[in-house]
C-alpha cells in the first residue's frame, strides 16, 4: 500500500470512565482468548517438532516447550495492554490519517513499515469497537493483527465515515 505523507486529523474522542472501563474489559478478554489459543498451538507444534523431529521423548519435549508457550503470549499480552492503561485521567483517543494517538501514545497504522489491510466497526458484549486490520512484513512473510478502540455512543455516525475513507 503506498504511504500516506501527510497525516490529518480524523476525529478526536473522549471517553467517560465508565466506558474506558468497559472497553479494557473487553479488549483484556478478547486479548486473552487469542494468547491462550496461540500459547496451545506453541505448546502442540513445539512437542510435536520435538518428539518428531528431534526425536526428543514426550516429557522433554513438554518441558522445554511450556517456556515458551507461556513466555510469548504473555510478552505479546503485555505489548498490546500498554495502550489501554487503567488509570487515565481523562481517556483519549485522536485518529489521523497515518496513526493513532491513545492517551498520549502513538500507533501506527500508515507508514513504510505498517499499512492498513481493513477496517470495520463491531459490536462486542453491548460495546461498539472501530477494528484496525494493520499488516507488516515479517521475516516469513507478511502478518497483521486487529487494534480494537471504543467508539462513543454519540460517534457512531462518524466511525462509518472513518471506515469508509479507509476503504477507498
Amino acid at each position: 500500500m503506498p504511504q500516506k505523507t501527510e497525516s490529518s486529523l480524523l476525529a478526536h474522542w473522549h471517553y467517560s470512565r465508565d466506558l474506558w472501563q468497559d472497553f479494557r474489559k473487553v479488549q483484556f478478554k478478547q486479548k486473552k482468548i487469542d494468547n491462550i489459543i496461540f500459547a496451545v498451538v506453541i505448546l502442540i507444534f513445539g512437542m510435536l517438532i520435538l518428539m518428531f523431529v528431534k526425536g526428543a521423548p514426550f516429557l522433554i519435549a513438554f518441558i522445554f516447550t511450556v517456556p515458551f508457550a507461556v513466555l510469548f503470549p504473555l510478552i505479546r499480552f503485555k505489548k498490546s495492554q500498554k495502550y489501554f492503561k487503567q488509570k487515565v485521567q481523562n481517556p483519549e483517543i485522536k485518529i489521523y490519517t497515518n496513526y493513532l494517538e491513545i492517551n498520549g501514545l502513538k500507533k501506527e497504522l500508515i507508514s513504510k513499515t505498517y499499512w492498513v489491510l481493513d477496517v470495520k466497526t463491531k459490536i462486542i458484549d453491548g460495546l461498539h469497537l472501530l477494528c484496525f486490520d494493520i499488516a507488516w512484513n515479517a521475516h516469513k512473510g507478511r502478518t497483521n493483527d486487529e487494534f480494537r478502540i471504543p467508539i462513543p455512543p454519540t460517534a457512531v455516525a462518524k466511525a462509518e465515515e472513518i471506515v469508509a475513507f479507509y476503504k477507498n
